[in-house]
């Protein structure tokens, strides 16, 4: 119900919506918004041939969306790339369209995956969750502390994904051997040689050791709408 609650207090372009609540079922149903494939997925099916105007898209309407979540103190917890959807008809219209026309179609992605979702207000320490090692931050692989510049550390890794056509972060290596390397030697991925000057700034200031050095979201949201 938790989940539930908090997607009827969002209304967003860029946020996926809820339809209603199956309260007559264990557990209960949520009838939420229908997508038929994620960013992640769109990536990987089109590596090589996403234009940097589309990724550029898809990282402004990412952002709008988290800025937003942010903005109405949401902690996400599970930033990625398989978290965005792609509208169902974007996905259909671009299937029958011609390459040479691609630009031409507006994109709308939407944010889902609500279920570690929580509100500033009410956050602790989580050390009892499930996460994906390679999208946290520090403080979260050391001692569960989430908040909302942890979510911006996860912002940068969904944009390292974007300028790698989907592929996963710290590839051949394991999560354990990724804590190690982020919380010992304070390793970061290499920034994506093809990313503009912009966005490879924004994606290191991202992955700032300390949470006050981090970029808020709003911040980052208007940088890369406006550059």
């Amino acid at each position: 119900m938790k989940e539930a609650r908090l997607l009827r207090s969002l209304r967003h372009p860029n946020v996926g919506e809820i339809y209603g609540v199956a309260l007559h079922y264990s557990p209960i149903i949520l009838v939420l918004e229908y997508f038929s494939k994620s960013l992640h997925t769109h990536l990987k099916q089109n590596a090589g041939r996403t234009t940097e105007e589309e990724r550029r898209r898809f990282i402004t309407e990412a952002a709008a969306g988290f800025a937003y979540l942010a903005e109405n103190g949401c902690i996400h917890r599970d930033i990625s790339a398989k978290v965005c959807k792609l509208n169902d008809d974007l996905v259909n219209e671009r299937a029958c369209r011609k390459r040479e026309e691609i630009d031409e179609i507006f994109q709308e992605l939407k944010i889902s995956g609500f279920s570690l979702c929580e509100n500033t207000k009410e956050m602790h320490e989580s050390n009892n969750i499930q996460i994906a090692v390679k999208w946290q931050a520090p403080e979260v692989l050391k001692g569960g502390n989430f908040s909302l510049k942890s979510d911006v550390w996860s912002f940068g890794i969904l944009m390292w994904e974007v300028y790698n056509d989907g592929a996963e972060p710290y590839a051949g290596m394991t999560p354990s051997v990724v804590k190690s390397m982020i919380l010992e030697d304070e390793y970061r991925m290499p920034v994506p040689q093809e990313c503009p000057e912009v966005i490879a700034k924004i994606m290191s200031s991202c992955w700032e050791t300390y949470p006050r050095k981090r970029p808020c979201m709003q911040a980052i949201y208007l940088v890369v709408r406006d550059n």
